[in-house]
C-alpha cells in the first residue's frame, strides 16, 4: 500500500484539501478547531518561512498530512510536529509513521538531531502512537490546550533523538 503513495510539499493550493479532510470528521474538526487549528491558522502556517509540511497523496488525493516547522539552532535542525492526521478510515495502516520515517531521511541532510511535540494527556491514540515511534517523554505543561473558556488540557512533550 506504502508504494503506491506520492509525498507532496504543502502550500496554499493544496492546504484546503487537509482541512477539508479533517472536516469530514466532525469530532476531529471540532477537536483541532477547539485547541487553535482555524483555517487561518493552517494558512499562517504554510506562510511561515520555518514551515516544513508535508501530505501523503493516493491516487491524486491528500489522505493524510503532517505539519510542521523546521529549526535551525547552530548549525543542526529540529523539526517540531504541529499537527499530524490521516484520514480516519486509513488509520492504523502505517501511513503516520511512513509521514515521520520521510522527514527523518528528508532532513538527513540537514543535520535533524531530533523531532519535538506536544500532545494532550487526553489524547490516548497519539501517545501511543507517539510512543510506538520511539518518542521519549521529556516534559509537561499544565493547562497548555485551551478546549473551552472554562476548560483546558495538560500537554505532554515528547522529544525523538536522531543519530545520537
Amino acid at each position: 500500500i506504502i508504494k503506491l503513495i506520492k509525498i507532496i510539499k504543502l502550500n496554499k493550493e493544496n492546504i484546503n484539501h487537509c482541512i477539508n479532510l479533517i472536516f469530514c470528521n466532525k469530532e476531529d474538526f471540532d477537536y483541532f478547531q477547539q485547541i487553535g487549528w482555524s483555517k487561518k491558522q493552517y494558512l499562517n502556517q504554510i506562510d511561515k518561512k520555518i514551515n516544513y509540511s508535508f501530505g501523503i497523496s493516493k491516487n491524486k488525493k491528500i489522505i493524510g498530512f503532517i505539519i510542521g516547522d523546521l529549526i535551525n539552532v547552530e548549525k543542526k535542525s529540529e523539526y517540531e510536529i504541529l499537527l499530524i492526521y490521516i484520514e480516519k478510515k486509513l488509520r492504523n495502516k502505517g501511513y503516520a509513521t511512513f509521514l515521520i520515517k520521510k522527514i527523518i531521511k528528508l532532513l538527513s541532510k540537514q543535520n535533524l538531531k531530533k523531532i519535538f511535540l506536544e500532545v494532550s494527556e487526553k489524547n490516548i491514540q497519539a501517545i501511543s502512537f507517539y510512543e510506538k515511534n520511539k518518542f521519549i517523554r521529556v516534559g509537561y505543561r499544565h493547562g497548555y490546550y485551551k478546549r473551552h473558556i472554562d476548560k483546558k488540557e495538560n500537554a505532554i512533550i515528547y522529544v525523538k533523538n536522531i543519530n545520537e
